[in-house]
């Protein structure tokens, strides 16, 4: 049987015909179907058209073995022809039909060309309907990788996505934020960039990490350099999210080191312990330049109430890391070191958790005890230090004093011999604390304690 054809040799013919051809209900689709084109031709002929295997049309023929009855093609697929036939008229090849064509078609994506496939009649053809990769086939749709700003608010979460340059927002609250992690999951996401904004991130940053999502917290003063650097001045809520996203796509951060749930809560209680402690002390500089006694013997009254909150917050830290075995080993092992009391030591626990897991000189360029080179052509600047978490390093400061003036230690054995060397005092400070962060991470590493006639190098 042969197939009267309304497709010439040299392409497509009139879109009536096509859509009032019928075809075949059985057997294979004639010889004249599938006639031969040459290579890099761009002019449709009716094997061209067929070569691909419309998952539509053998559906329909199938359909039409099943129903001897029925005649001509159904209404969803003169739909599909009708979208095959706006690429033919463009004399598109079908490797870049678009997205609306494909969808009539049931495709999800368009492969390249290569070798024709069969139009041989199967049953089961049918099922096929999502084009397979194989060797000289790539599929055109694929997920671009996406970098993700957060700009973290009280009530709302302002999302930059990039390069896509779509923003949206969501409600800060356990819905919407549920919502945002569902969102960001069926992406490919390769970076999300937070900026501390007093607190209201960090349930946010915890959902991430819990659903496995590369969530990074980046010093605010970092990303306002870079923002001046980019946009300049302005300084609006979608401004500070692209600017977010943009900083997670050409800063290549290290793969940050999360708290455990105990280093989290220490955290907190150590927050507002030195809150408190800042409170006392202001409070004890009043007593000296007030006068008048009903307001002295008040703010006296106010420093022995911050005292007794102190206290109470440090037996409660005392109670939490108690509980914890691990907490509890590494605060005996701490408090071997000499100079090093039990807040020093809890302040390690929480601040520094990267103690023992990365290199010396990484950990001492956190806390910000790495002297920083300022050289320029042939001046050789002077070394300082600046950065890092700067409230550890202050308690690590008090920890080398205590042990300075605890003599026998190697601590101050070391300090004394870099000041008989004719270092400034400030200068052996921090040479020595570098010194002793040194010693506690290789002590942690090797899950050791202190050992007091180690030779100080």
């Amino acid at each position: 049987m042969r197939l009267a054809s309304p497709v010439g040799e040299q392409g497509i013919g009139n879109l009536d015909d096509v859509l009032n051809f019928s075809f075949p209900v059985s057997g294979e689709v004639p010889s004249e179907a599938r006639r031969r084109r040459r290579k890099g031709s761009e002019v449709f002929t009716w094997s061209k058209y067929f070569s691909y295997g419309n998952a539509e049309v053998r559906r329909h023929r199938y359909a039409m073995s099943r129903t001897p009855a029925a005649s001509g093609p159904s209404g969803h697929l003169v739909c599909g022809i009708r979208a095959e036939m706006r690429c033919l008229e463009r004399a598109e090849p079908l490797s870049r039909r678009t997205g609306r064509d494909r969808c009539h078609l049931g495709h999800e994506a368009a492969a390249e060309p290569g070798p024709a496939r069969s139009s041989v009649y199967s049953p089961n053809s049918w099922k096929v309907t999502r084009p397979q990769t194989r060797k000289g086939f790539r599929m055109a749709r694929t997920r671009s990788v996406v970098h993700v700003g957060i700009d973290v608010a009280k009530d709302t979460l302002l999302v930059a996505l990039r390069p896509l340059g779509k923003c949206f927002e969501v409600r800060n609250s356990v819905e919407g934020r549920r919502d945002l992690v569902m969102r960001l999951k069926r992406m490919r996401v390769r970076r999300i960039v937070l900026e501390p904004s007093g607190g209201y991130e960090r349930e946010l940053l915890k959902l991430l990490r819990a659903r496995k999502l590369p969530a990074q917290l980046v010093p605010a003063d970092k990303v306002r350099n870079f923002a001046r650097a980019t946009v300049g001045w302005v300084k609006t809520d979608p401004i500070d999210a692209s600017v977010l996203a943009h900083y997670a796509e050409v800063v290549d951060l290290p793969e940050p080191m999360p708290r455990s749930e105990l280093a989290e809560q220490l955290h907190e209680f150590l927050m507002l312990r030195d809150y408190l402690v800042q409170q006392r002390s202001g409070l004890q500089c009043k007593t000296k330049q007030t006068r008048i006694a009903a307001l002295k013997s008040f703010i006296v009254e106010e420093i022995k109430r911050l005292k007794a909150c102190i206290a109470e917050l440090d037996a409660a830290m005392h109670q939490k890391i108690s509980q914890d075995s691990q907490g509890a080993a590494l605060l005996r092992r701490l408090l071997t070191v000499p100079g090093i009391g039990r807040l020093i030591a809890i302040s390690l626990i929480a601040e520094l958790p990267e103690l023992g897991r990365l290199a010396y000189r990484k950990i001492v360029r956190l806390v910000g005890v790495a002297p920083i080179t300022r050289d320029s052509g042939s001046m050789r600047g002077y070394r300082a230090i600046a950065g890092g978490r700067y409230l550890l390093r202050r308690k690590l400061y008090l920890a080398v004093l205590t042990s300075i003036r605890l003599s026998g230690n190697d601590i101050a054995a070391f300090y004394q011999r870099l000041r008989q060397a004719g270092k400034p005092a400030k200068v052996a400070i921090v040479a020595t604390i570098n010194k002793l962060l040194k010693r506690l991470n290789a002590m942690i590493q090797a899950d050791m304690d202190w050992r007091p006639h180690a030779a100080a190098a």
